[in-house]
This record gives C-alpha cells, structure tokens and sequence, in this order.
C-alpha cells in the first residue's frame, strides 16, 4: 500500500479511491489482454497511467503546502529572533 503521508490529509480520500481505480483498471486491462482485446486493454492502461498522473498532481500540492509550512516557520522564527534582540538592547 502506498504511505497516505506523501498527500495532504484532505486529499487521502481521493488517493484511496483513485488507488482502487488504478487496481481495477489495470486488473481489467490484464484480463483484455488475456482475450486479445488489446484496444480494450490499452485504453484500460491509459487510465491506470492517468491515476498516476493524479497521483503525482497530489503529491505535489503536498510538497508545496510542506515548503510553504516550512518557509513561514523560518519566518516566524526569524521574528522572534529580532524581537529578543530588540528586547536585550533596551
């Protein structure tokens, strides 16, 4: 199973459910093949590679809201850094 923590929490919802449709495209298109219904089976595959491509999407809005966090951190301690200093200068 794939760690929930690489998407943001109101995401992880959505990558569950895109995960089951990844596992039942892929399954479907394994079956198509199987057939020899290999149009079938690559528009199944196009789908599985499209959830990726959703996936990927997710994993990135996390990894901005995870450097915007980190970037207001450095900020806010950089404010009580000049705030202590003023402070031991009076």
């Amino acid at each position: 199973m794939i760690d929930l923590s690489m998407f943001r929490k109101a995401d992880q919802d959505l990558v569950i459910s895109l995960l089951n449709m990844h596992d039942y495209h892929k399954s479907t298109a394994e079956e198509y093949a199987i057939e020899g219904e290999f149009s079938k089976a690559a528009a199944d595959y196009r789908n599985v590679a499209h959830t990726f491509e959703q996936l990927q999407e997710l994993k990135k809005a996390k990894q901005m809201q995870d450097q915007a966090y980190l970037v207001l951190k450095q900020i806010e301690g950089e404010q009580e850094r000049r705030e202590l200093l003023q402070r031991l200068s009076k």
